[in-house]
């Protein structure tokens, strides 16, 4: 800002910023506009009449409003509150005269501003002679100060939506200014210029009277309207809407002002991961993770489906993953069909294969389907309906161990708390697990509650479990005696008390 100043009132008008008064007694009124320059420009606009600090200035109507304030006596601290209220036009009018040199009534004293004088001395004294009067009549400037910028939007098809838009004239006179719509690419979507009758910036179903263009505004006046989108199929379209002074020059603000916006309406996509390919002992099950994603821009419910195409006719169904983890844990079984999906939004899922008691090496093709429920009239986006093939190999019996681990209390906890520490132990091969062991390190922030380590096996789990910490490791191990079976588990745990 040119002026520096303290205890100032500022306000925005068509884009613009004004800068009003301060202490002490200031009178000055600067401009910035964002528009224009690498960083915006500060112009310096006439000044109050009355200066003055720690007023309210108001933008209403193309105008800028200076309310009360303080005015200094002396030094800082001691002045008077006063109740002007002084109302400013932003430009000098077209054909206002700025008359220079006039002189108001008072002879030979510059009682004006603007009012020259010349003194001199000679022969018979000193003469003091009154500059002649200038005039310089103000010139009609052309600018459109703003154009608004909505954001784009998605409707269904065959649904209307209405975009609201401003335009100001910034100039220092009446200008008519030119507004025009025009579709660069995409649907053949009818589009309107529709006038906002009650200039709320809110359309109304009663608002629809189309803009008559151009349109006829003062100086630093504005007006509201709507470009109307009856969106008729799925797609989308790209508008340009165009403001256009009736004249271009060089003063001010641009002549012309653009806005682009994308229209489109609800289009249907879906896209799937494809997992690597699996296998498997006789008599087990495996369990493909996949991550379905609705790549539409409208919620949709993608159907499903799994079938197997070539080699063994194997038992698959399609699982909720619960906990939306992408990991498959034995409680989670719940067989789905179909999905609902926001646009965007993912979820993963499974496909659970039973591997029949089969020849080691013997296949199943399977395949996985995901279908929109709606489709695309016109051509958008990623595909309706894709598929996954996979293929489960029958390999020979092996165990095939799982871990989890839990901690007690599971939320925030003050130091001094004991934390409970489980960890369930699971075979889920088909062949038995020997030398099983299970490790786990005392973390850095805590203490090993001494003999806490316990052991329990459940069905096929082992005949018991031993367990042993060492302190320089801090490393508890727990130590499975006999065989684990197929589907045998078991459960071990220990306490930390938190430092």
């Amino acid at each position: 800002m040119p002026t520096g100043r303290f205890g100032l009132s500022a306000d925005a008008l068509n884009s613009k910023i004004y800068a009003v008064g301060g202490r002490n007694n200031l009178t000055v009124v600067e401009e910035f506009n964002p528009m224009v320059g690498p960083n915006g420009t500060w112009t310096r606009k006439a000044d109050m009449p009355t200066g003055r600090g720690l007023l309210a200035a108001v933008a209403l109507n193309g105008k800028i409003y200076a309310i009360g304030g303080w005015v200094a006596i002396g030094d800082f601290g001691a002045g008077n509150v006063v109740n002007i209220v002084e109302e400013a036009t932003l430009g000098a009018p077209v054909d206002t005269n700025i008359i220079n040199g006039s002189d108001t009534g008072t002879l030979n004293v510059a009682d004006a501003k603007g009012d020259a004088i010349l003194t001199f001395s000679g022969m018979g004294g000193t003469k003091t002679i009154t500059c002649v009067a200038t005039t310089t009549t103000i010139l009609q400037g052309y600018g459109i100060g703003y154009l608004s910028t909505p954001i784009d939007q998605s409707v269904m098809p065959t649904a209307t939506v209405y975009y609201p838009y401003e335009v100001s004239n910034s100039s220092n006179g009446t200008d008519t200014i030119t507004i025009e719509a025009t579709r660069l690419d995409g649907a053949t979507w009818t589009i309107t210029l529709i006038d906002d009758t009650n200039q709320d910036g809110f359309h109304q179903e009663t608002e629809n009277t189309i803009l008559s263009s151009p349109v006829t505004l003062k100086q630093n006046e504005s007006r509201k309207f709507f470009l109307k989108v009856d969106v008729s199929i799925a797609g989308s379209t790209t508008i340009r809407v165009k403001a256009n002074s009736s004249q271009q020059d060089t003063w001010g603000d641009p002549d012309e002002r653009l806005d682009t916006t994308l229209t489109f309406a609800r289009g249907y996509g879906v896209q799937l991961s494809s997992p690597a390919d699996l296998t498997g002992s006789p008599s087990t099950t495996v369990y493909y993770t996949y991550q379905l994603t609705n790549s539409g821009n409208a919620t949709d419910t993608i159907t499903l489906a799994a079938s197997n195409i070539v080699g063994g006719i194997w038992a698959l169904t399609i699982l909720q993953d619960d906990n939306q983890d992408g990991i498959h844990q034995g409680t989670e079984t719940t067989q789905i069909g179909s999905i609902t999906l926001a646009a965007g939004q993912s979820n993963y899922l499974f496909l659970k294969v039973d591997i029949p008691t089969a020849e080691i090496g013997a296949t199943s093709t399977n395949k996985v389907v995901a279908s929109c429920a709606g489709i695309d009239t016109v051509p958008w986006g990623d595909p309706d309906i894709v598929e996954d093939i996979t293929i489960t190999t029958c390999s020979a019996p092996t165990p095939n161990l799982t871990l989890e681990k839990y901690v007690l209390p599971g939320d925030a906890q003050l130091p001094g708390a004991t934390l409970t520490y489980t960890l369930k132990y699971k075979n889920v091969g088909n062949a038995e697990a020997t030398d099983v062991m299970i490790q786990d390190v005392i973390p850095a922030w805590a203490t090993y509650v001494t003999d806490s380590g316990t052991g329990t096996v459940g069905a096929g789990g082992g005949d018991s479990i031993s367990v042993s910490y060492n302190d320089t490791t801090k490393i508890i191990t727990f130590t499975i005696n006999g065989q684990v079976q197929p589907q045998g588990y078991g459960e071990c745990s220990f306490k930390v008390v938190i430092k």
